[in-house]
């Protein structure tokens, strides 16, 4: 009996299969964070004087707790939205590689994990005055699931 393949070529391929499932996960969960972060973009209830706060709204996906993936929109709207992009990054150095995100919430070590925010420092006190910035437009997690299944295939 002659062995026709060896335990590196089947740890390369089972090592293929699962990276190319990872990665299909990671852009499912990556877009949907996108979307939801466009369409609070554009559908906020707040004025956006400075552009600082619509510019703030930001992606990070992380995969244990390191960043895979970020994305920015520069809004052009406003007088400083630049500002909005200086938070943004701020944000993300507090997220990326902390077991805690900045409100307090605990974040798996372990995983792929979607977070968007609004990083401007006022964010919290305007939705708190009843305006649109991030919370409504937050999908159900039954979409979510169904996503996640698409992405890998079940």
């Amino acid at each position: 009996m002659i062995q026709k393949w060896n335990i590196q070529d089947v740890a390369g391929r089972i090592d293929e299969y699962v990276g190319s499932k990872e990665q299909a996960m990671v852009e499912a969960i990556f877009g949907e964070c996108v979307s939801f972060a466009k369409e609070a973009k554009s559908s906020h209830t707040y004025r956006n004087y400075k552009g600082e706060l619509e510019s703030s709204v930001g992606v990070v996906v992380l995969k244990d707790l390191n960043e895979v993936k970020e994305w920015k929109m520069l809004s052009s709207a406003g007088t400083d939205p630049i500002r909005g992009l200086n938070d943004l990054e701020s944000v993300i150095n507090e997220i990326v590689g902390k077991s805690t995100l900045p409100n307090g919430m605990q974040l798996p070590s372990i995983g792929i994990s979607g977070i968007v925010f609004a990083a401007a420092p006022y964010a919290g006190e305007v939705e708190g005055n009843g305006r649109k910035v991030l919370n409504d437009f937050s999908p159900d997690s039954s979409m979510i699931l169904e996503v996640l299944k698409v992405a890998i295939g079940k």
